[in-house]
Parts: structure tokens; C-alpha cells; sequence
């Protein structure tokens, strides 16, 4: 059996799980209210995710264009001026982040997964952090989710090699 398809059963163990399940509070994923755009790169997710034979690239690419639909999405709430919006969109992106980075982890490219799993963690920080205004101030709705996608990313960064140190500078 070659590694990718070895990869891709590992995949499918523990890839899979995260990205297809929206969290609490989400809008369904089969055509995705508030990000319309998404909803072909998540729903081919799904279909690759139940197929044992969908190469790895095919998976990767998928994946990063769902995190772009996501990307877009957030931009476009940003420019609305939906707070909830950008929130949902940023905890989308940040599950297909944290997807990529442990599909990266399998695959032994630690450095990208590294990167895939910081940027999951700061893309909920908002979400975690943020407070309405007004006399009755209130949590995200997707504080909860936010914070669930932040201890998995932390996790999966925790099982990476630490990165080797920078070679110092000779003296001169």
C-alpha cells in the first residue's frame, strides 16, 4: 500500500469528523445561508471524505478552496458589518484549517501544518474575545464552537515536532 493511500485512510480517521460537522449555532452545511459560496467545496468535501479512494491532492485542494470560499465569506460580513457573520465564516475557515494542518501533520509536512493550525487559532480569537455592545452585552453565539476549534488546533499543534532551531550566525 503506498503512503497515500496510507495517508488517506489516517484521513479519513481523523479529517473527516472535524470539518463536516458544524458546530452548535451554525446554518446547515447543505446549502450554507450564510455563505452560499461555500456550500460546492464543503458538500465535494463530504463526497471525497465518504470515497476511500480520492487522491490526497484532490482532498488538499478541496479543502483549500473551501477555507477561500470561507476567506471570501468573511470579507463580505466584514463590509456588511456582521459581526455574527464574520464569526461563523472565520469558525467555518478555521475547521478546514485545522483539517489541512492535520492532513499537512500525516502527510510529514510539519512547517505548513504548523502554519494551518496557528492560523485556525487566530481566526476564532475574535469569536472567543468578543462582546456586543449595549446595555445587555453578550458572548458570540459561536464563542462556544470557537473555543472547541481552538483546543483542537492547540492539540494537533502539540503533536508536531518542535521546530529545529535556527542555525546562529557565525562570529565574524
Amino acid at each position: 500500500m503506498s503512503l497515500k493511500r496510507n495517508v488517506f485512510f489516517s484521513i479519513a480517521i481523523v479529517v473527516a469528523p472535524l470539518a463536516v460537522n458544524a458546530p452548535a449555532g451554525a446554518a446547515p452545511i447543505a446549502g450554507d445561508t450564510v455563505c452560499p459560496n461555500a456550500t460546492p467545496y464543503v458538500q465535494l468535501y463530504n463526497d471525497q471524505s465518504a470515497n476511500q479512494n480520492t487522491p490526497v491532492d484532490d482532498f488538499m485542494v478541496t479543502i483549500g478552496k473551501a477555507i477561500e470560499a470561507y476567506a471570501n465569506c468573511s470579507s463580505t460580513m466584514v463590509t456588511s458589518g456582521s459581526a455574527e457573520g464574520r464569526h461563523y465564516a472565520q469558525m467555518r475557515e478555521a475547521q478546514f484549517r485545522v483539517a489541512q494542518g492535520r492532513l499537512l501533520r500525516l502527510l510529514e509536512r510539519y512547517d505548513e501544518a504548523r502554519v494551518a493550525l496557528k492560523d485556525a487559532i487566530a481566526l476564532v480569537k475574535d469569536a472567543i474575545e468578543w462582546r456586543s455592545g449595549g446595555r445587555a452585552q453578550a458572548d458570540s453565539i459561536y464563542k462556544e464552537s470557537s473555543l472547541t476549534i481552538k483546543g483542537i488546533a492547540q492539540s494537533e499543534l502539540d503533536k508536531l515536532p518542535k521546530p529545529a532551531p535556527s542555525p546562529s550566525p557565525m562570529p565574524k
